[in-house]
């Protein structure tokens, strides 16, 4: 299953299902459902496109909604339920981590959400199916952040940046209090952590291949 520049390798003998969570009709009808253009006190509608609104630059209580976003890959069998996101940011000197560290702790956030919405559809279907079975395993939830940096490939997962040398560990502490009681089980790795550590994880992450 290939993630942008990364590819996500899994085997079906460890009784593992992943798929794109972003490819799956609920998550896309609750995702457009949440889109929201403005919203303006000094408008006849309390919602209204910029172009039907004649104070919509001078209004100081617009607000502008990008909508739900979810993980990258959700993977699962009968007893875990992983929330998998990943980015690469090897083209980048300094990776924005306060900003990166918000948009993932808001994509698991969103996702579980979404989950619960996608557990209630009408139709019994295997997507009301996957969403129901991904709800209810509350003890084996984990959230993984794969994380590609511009650092060498160290085991110790070190990337550079304006203040020095941080760790991925660093990165953990700052999605984790984000996330708070969620971060029991939270993970934040890359390649060369995963290396170190086979075992940590039920899959691979690798090059895609052109």
């Amino acid at each position: 299953m290939r993630v942008d520049s990364l590819e996500f390798i899994y085997d079906d003998a460890w009784g593992f299902t992943a798929c794109k969570f972003d490819e799956l009709s609920f998550f896309k009808k609750a995702s457009s459902a949440f889109q929201i253009k403005c919203e303006c006190l000094k408008c006849a509608s309390s919602s209204c496109p910029k172009e039907a609104c004649d104070d919509y630059h001078k209004c100081n209580k617009k607000t502008t909604f990008e909508g739900l976003k979810g993980v990258d890959v959700l993977l699962q069998n009968n007893n875990s339920l992983f929330l998998v996101e990943m980015k690469d940011y090897r083209n980048c000197s300094i990776p924005p981590i306060d900003h990166i560290v918000s948009e993932v702790a808001k994509k698991f956030r969103d996702t579980l959400y979404v989950l619960w919405c996608g557990s209630q559809k009408d139709e019994e279907d295997d997507e009301k199916r996957l969403a129901d079975s991904a709800r209810r395993k509350k003890l084996g939830l984990s959230f993984v952040f794969h994380f590609e940096s511009s650092a060498p490939a160290y085991a110790s997962g070190l990337f550079s940046s304006r203040r020095g040398v941080i760790a991925l560990s660093s990165v953990r502490d700052k999605l984790a209090k984000k996330l708070g009681y969620m971060s029991t089980h939270l993970y934040v790795i890359d390649m060369a952590a995963m290396r170190h550590s086979p075992d940590l994880l039920p899959w691979k992450v690798e090059e895609a291949r052109p």
